[in-house]
């Protein structure tokens, strides 16, 4: 086996490629799809240079052991040899371009490719681009890099770090539960701790019952501020509500301004989608990716809210050549410096542009538009008119808060936000008879369960790994069945319901409820030991301090403030592993051979466990990723939940 080991201290530099109309080019990226689109702006861009485009289909190597020395031992994935013996003919033929994402993973796969490839890291060029238009290839190929190797260190680090805490803390688990289906990892487990948590706060709240009043005057409804807790304080408030001398006791009309949203990036898109559509992260982010791959929108694994300069001025522009100079935002909200190399989830183009896209695809482009736009656009301002009005109960009231728009600002994109004028004649002292009263019984303290965006929301503010991987982590524990994703139904409740109709008419009802939550993620009984498990003996390890601790040194060493082996070592010391160790745990689920091979109608995996032994053979219909880019784990842990269904806990726990 051919061991791999990491180079160290490469200088970058930037240099100019010749455009020699007689030197063929191979430009590498990870994904498939985007190969046509490329190699035909290619074309319109250089006519008479000679492109090709082909995809690495993402990860194409794993680590297979870690020496003393933290040198590692790479394998390749079986499922990509095929893919790698199309690309090797190219190297002695062509000028490679290594076009993979701009991000750790991508710059790691570029590594990768010279590693296998036998490219030379010091002079193969590196292209960046963060939009699929032929304006950013243009620049990206006119302005290549090399592979920036501090990078690279970092994703190995975090590799290594992932694979250390894996192999250290699931054995533990394998054997308190008797279960090897079990995982714990860096940033799994104390997501696995999120959704545990709020179980037990669910756990110890107790709902209580109120009453919500409401009040109707000059057919405007007014809300009482004060909740009342039992059926006999309501008829007591009513009975005291038919003569008490209700009046306006306070009038107000102040100015005050809503500020437009920030742009998207990749945690806020992903809540976004999940609050107002229910999509998982998972499907946002496999929607962003293909708007990404059409060329429509920007790289959409990004921490950046930042809009690049030339497409903000063109952008102000269009606004306020549309809606006028007021509508633009006079100030420009300045990057943090962190993040300056990078932009947010926007447009490529000003212009709306929503042929060939799917139903979901233009909901997503359309709202990643909008949300642009009113980035750089001007506050609203509203009117916001307050009124009291008195009650039988001493010192509250009941109250009605009304917003008038004075100006739309951003809110002229968004139609649903905008407030509406009102005409109400009310004056201070001024006497008024309310219509009716309503007074509805409900629960109040309801402590609900997270959505996955909410999830996304507390991993983002925590710093428990990075934006474009907290999918991931939601999908981990779901696949580990700690987790499901589902509704969940309440008690069956009744509720009091009584409606008084000036002067004397009161109606009563009771309406039996079951409160349900929908698309939600519920612990599982297992996730629950395991989460109780680690905690209970290796707190230290997965607090959320720590993991985000582990999170601002791989950033140093992606700096070059930290180095990989003095984190690697000491990492190894607080976990107190031996490496060679390591080497000897077998996860029951290694196998000889797995590869992907074509059917008569569809594809599918083949499986052989031991040499010689009967092959299996496993239908890609379930497999939710894409099948050509994923790394190789994901399909084995696919595998595994297929070959033994017995040693997966169900569902529902």
């Amino acid at each position: 086996m051919k061991k791999f080991t990491i180079y160290k201290n490469c200088i970058m530099y930037r240099f100019i490629i010749l455009k020699n109309p007689k030197m063929p080019y191979l430009l590498i990226v990870e994904s498939p799809s985007k190969c046509q689109k490329i190699k035909r702006l290619l074309s319109e861009i250089y006519p008479e240079a000679s492109y090709e485009v082909m995809a690495s289909c993402g990860h194409f190597r794993h680590i297979r052991s870690i020496q003393k020395n933290l040198e590692i031992v790479f394998e390749m994935d079986s499922s990509k040899l095929g893919i790698l013996s199309k690309i090797r003919p190219y190297t002695a033929t062509h000028e490679i371009l290594l076009a993979t994402d701009d991000d750790r993973e991508g710059e790691a796969i570029a590594w990768h490719l010279c590693d296998t490839l036998s490219l030379p890291i010091s002079t193969t060029k590196r292209i960046v681009f963060h939009e699929i238009t032929a304006g950013a290839l243009k620049y990206a190929i006119e302005n290549p890099t090399v592979v920036n190797m501090r990078i690279v260190e970092a994703q190995l680090a975090r590799m290594i770090c992932d694979r250390w805490i894996g192999y250290t803390f699931s054995p533990f688990l394998w054997n308190s539960l008797n279960n090897k289906t079990l995982s714990a990892g860096r940033c799994q487990t104390p997501t696995l701790r999120i959704v545990v948590d709020r179980e037990n706060e669910i756990a110890a709240t107790s709902p209580r019952m109120i009453f919500r009043t409401c009040a109707t005057f000059n057919s405007v409804e007014f809300v009482l501020k004060k909740e009342l807790e039992t059926k006999s304080k309501c008829l007591d408030f009513l009975e005291g509500s038919k003569t008490f001398d209700h009046r306006v006791i306070h009038v107000t009309n102040k100015s005050s301004t809503r500020k437009p949203p920030e742009p998207f990036c990749t945690s806020t898109v992903q809540q976004w989608a999940s609050s107002h559509w229910q999509w998982t992260p998972k499907f946002t982010m496999s929607i962003a990716q293909a708007l990404y791959e059409k060329g429509k929108i920007t790289y959409h694994r990004t921490e950046s809210k930042s809009i690049a300069e030339e497409y903000r001025d063109k952008l102000m522009v269009y606004v306020r050549d549309r809606y006028g100079e007021q509508f633009v935002k006079r100030t420009k909200t300045k990057p943090s410096s962190k993040k300056l190399a990078h932009e947010c989830i926007r447009p490529t183009t000003i212009d709306i542009e929503m042929e060939d896209l799917s139903p979901e695809q233009k909901k997503l482009y359309d709202t990643i538009w909008t949300r642009t736009t009113q980035s750089i656009m001007s506050d609203a301002i509203v009117q916001v008119l307050t009124i009291r009005v008195s009650c039988p109960l001493p010192k509250q009231y009941y109250e009605k808060k009304l917003e008038t728009m004075d100006f739309e600002g951003f809110r002229i994109l968004d139609q649903s936000g905008t407030a509406k004028n009102h005409e109400l004649a009310f004056s201070v002292d001024q006497k008024i008879q309310p219509g009716e009263i309503k007074m509805e019984q409900m629960l109040k303290d309801v402590i609900h369960h997270y959505s996955e965006g909410q999830i996304v929301k507390i991993l983002d503010e925590k710093k428990i790994g990075r934006p474009s991987t907290f999918s991931s982590f939601v999908e981990k524990i779901i696949s580990r069945k700690y987790v499901y994703r589902g509704d969940f139904k309440g008690q069956v409740q009744s509720f009091v319901s009584l409606v008084f109709r000036f002067p004397d008419q009161l109606e009563e009802t009771t309406t039996t409820k079951q409160s349900t939550e929908k698309n939600k993620v519920i612990v599982t009984p297992l996730g629950k030991n395991v989460c109780n498990l680690l905690y209970r003996q290796y707190d230290s390890y997965f607090n959320f301090d720590y993991t985000a601790q582990m999170e601002d040194d791989l950033d140093k060493i992606a700096d070059g403030s930290l180095g990989k082996d003095d984190f690697l070592t000491k990492l190894q010391r607080e976990l107190k592993i031996d490496i060679s160790v390591l080497r000897t745990i077998d996860h029951y689920s290694d196998y000889h051979e797995v590869s992907i091979r074509k059917g008569k109608t569809n594809d599918y995996i083949f499986v052989q466990r031991q040499p010689k032994a009967k092959p299996t053979f496993l239908p890609l219909k379930d497999f939710t990723e894409c099948y050509l880019s994923c790394d190789e784990q994901t399909l084995i842990d696919y595998i595994d939940l297929r070959l033994f269904p017995d040693r997966c806990p169900n569902d529902k726990g």
